[in-house]
């Protein structure tokens, strides 16, 4: 170029002079194309301004730091650079220098496509070979007084280019010299090349294990005796049994290894060995029954609801420190502030009316004010001769004057295992119905409102939810034959 250029834009300053270019994008200065002398006293200004520190040399650039580089600050500095040791070889004075302090914005664009290409684009093989012309005949051009490469280990595409420039007949130093890499941590990546065939490195051993694998035993078989064991009292029994000392993150560790995490436990009734036959038996009996045979079925059962119990699905968002503010409490009451018991029945097409229980529910009560008032009209509505009647094996459901009353009346009923509300699948009911009062727009705060809110929710139960969670009976059958009878996901 016949002068020097100072070109200052918004992100960047570009300094061109005998292809030599400064660029700034971001917090960094790049310069690059050092083909001349005048590099080397440069490189020696930018380090004396800008700090020891502050300056370094890779990929065959020079990089400065200047994060708070301005027009104001370094123009001087710019200036008084070019007029020592470039323009004496140009015989240009200050003011051709003031003549081209100049702004191109459409340079822009041009600086960071060009920024991107040297560092993100990988160099071609004719670059490659280029660069490595010029560095064997004029051997390190641009790095006398640089700093030397950092020894780290080589990235996979660098190995991959010193592996396709030694197949082309380059030697190690000169491979080295291209890539501006410390000649050892080539040769080490080359060696790895050669043993594995592979451009990454091996994966890495990591820390010693602080427990051998009878120690890693003694753990799993112990969480395995007890599954209600915490990682603390694992510790204790391995350095009591063993004498290792441990920590508590390295006991989940080695659970995590066999695939062992601590969970919130599943609930559901004790089982005996008699309850299980009879789940078996009656998932047995009933697993190749139709959608149209379950629709026969009447579902029915009570639930209890209070006015603030809680139902184990509560979050709360709260910051760290913000656990026992009022907003992110939840405030507890004396027997959940009262509560009513509700019956109701359900089927594939239709459903009874909610009945309120109030005080306690005897075996009278139950047929004058659910049998009579609500069952044996709703059996007319599916056919008397195909109803079924299901009711769990509750103390009002059992008494002799209520078997003897179905009977009577021709209602036959459906001979339902002890201890399955997994199998009812009006209990799924309860749990709509339960979150549609609390997530009313009103809450209710009396029995009274409490009572509203239970005759309003209960209608507004969509029909079409209740049917299919009345199909899900085959797959429930089937859940119960699979745990021999245990408890089941449902």
């Amino acid at each position: 170029m016949a002068h020097p250029v100072v070109k200052f834009h918004e992100q960047h300053v570009k300094l061109e002079v005998w292809k030599l270019k400064f660029k700034l994008n971001g917090s960094r200065i790049m310069i690059s194309d050092f083909l001349t002398k005048p590099h080397r006293e440069i490189y020696k200004m930018t380090r004396k301004y800008f700090g020891v520190k502050n300056v370094w040399t890779f990929d065959g650039s020079i990089y400065i730091k200047a994060q708070d580089f301005t027009r104001e600050k370094d123009t001087d500095t710019i200036r008084q650079l070019l007029l020592d040791n470039i323009c004496d070889e140009e015989n240009c004075s200050e003011s051709e220098i003031e003549d081209h302090l100049e702004a191109d914005p459409a340079y822009e664009t041009d600086g960071e496509e060009e920024i991107l290409s040297v560092t993100e684009q990988p160099p071609s093989t004719e670059d490659i070979q280029a660069s490595t012309s010029s560095s064997i005949e004029d051997p390190l051009p641009c790095t006398t007084g640089a700093l030397k490469p950092i020894k780290m280990p080589l990235t996979p595409a660098q190995v991959a280019q010193a592996v396709a420039l030694i197949d082309q007949g380059l030697t190690q130093r000169e491979v080295a010299i291209v890539l501006n890499v410390p000649r050892s941590s080539m040769q080490y990546s080359l060696k790895r090349y050669q043993e594995t065939g592979r451009y990454t490195r091996r994966p890495g051993s990591g820390g010693v294990r602080c427990t051998s694998a009878r120690d890693d035993r003694f753990i799993v078989m112990e969480i395995l005796r007890n599954r209600y064991l915490t990682a603390v009292e694992i510790r204790q029994r391995l350095q009591i049994a063993r004498g290792v000392n441990v920590s508590e993150r390295t006991v989940r560790r080695r659970m995590e290894e066999v695939n062992l995490k601590a969970r919130r436990p599943a609930r559901g009734p004790e089982l005996l060995r008699q309850h299980r036959v009879a789940r078996l038996q009656f998932a047995r009996e009933h697993v190749n029954w139709t959608h149209e045979q379950w629709a026969r079925v009447l579902f029915t059962d009570e639930c209890r609801i209070a006015l603030r119990a809680p139902d184990g699905r509560e979050r709360v968002c709260r910051k760290r420190g913000e656990r026992f503010l009022p907003i992110t409490t939840t405030q507890t009451v004396s027997f959940h502030g009262g509560s009513i018991m509700v019956w109701g029945g359900v089927s594939s097409d239709a459903r009874t009316e909610l009945v309120i229980v109030d005080n306690r529910l005897t075996a009278t009560r139950y047929i004058e004010e659910v049998l009579q008032e609500h069952v044996i009209p709703y059996s007319g509505f599916i056919g008397h001769d195909q109803f079924l009647l299901m009711h769990d094996n509750a103390r009002p459901h059992g008494a002799h004057c209520v078997e003897e009353y179905l009977e009577k009346v021709g209602i036959q009923k459906l001979q339902w295992p002890a201890r399955s509300p997994d199998l009812n699948p009006i209990e799924h009911v309860w749990g709509m119905f339960k979150r549609k009062i609390k997530s009313s727009s009103k809450p209710p705060q009396t029995l009274n409102e409490l009572r509203n809110a239970a005759l309003a929710a209960w209608d507004s139960i969509p029909q079409v939810d209740v049917r299919n969670i009345i199909q899900s009976m085959p797959d429930r059958m089937q859940a119960v034959i699979r745990a021999r009878g245990g408890n089941t996901r449902y």
